[in-house]
């Protein structure tokens, strides 16, 4: 069974992302804008890959913020709405 995430706030590069089970990176963006396959790439490396992601433990817990229910979702609502103000 996999774990169900609504988002992740990527805090050390300002994004709000969509991870995958495997730790793949789906979607990212920047504000209001949605980053490409190739921003990803330059990001996360060659495939947009978070290593070793696990949602259940946060064990990156430095860099990301998970959001698993919709109180928390809000919280990604501000975070995209404040980096696109502050670009």
């Amino acid at each position: 069974m996999s774990y169900y995430a609504k988002g992740v706030i990527d805090i050390v590069n300002g994004l709000a992302l969509k991870i995958g089970s495997q730790g793949e990176i789906l979607t990212a963006f920047k504000g209001f804008k949605k980053l490409k396959r190739k921003e990803i790439e330059e990001l996360y490396g060659e495939n947009g890959h978070v290593p070793e992601f696990n949602f259940r433990e946060n064990n990156h817990q430095n860099q990301f913020q998970i959001v698993t229910d919709f109180y928390k979702a809000a919280v990604l609502s501000f975070y995209i709405y404040f980096v696109e103000m502050r670009e």
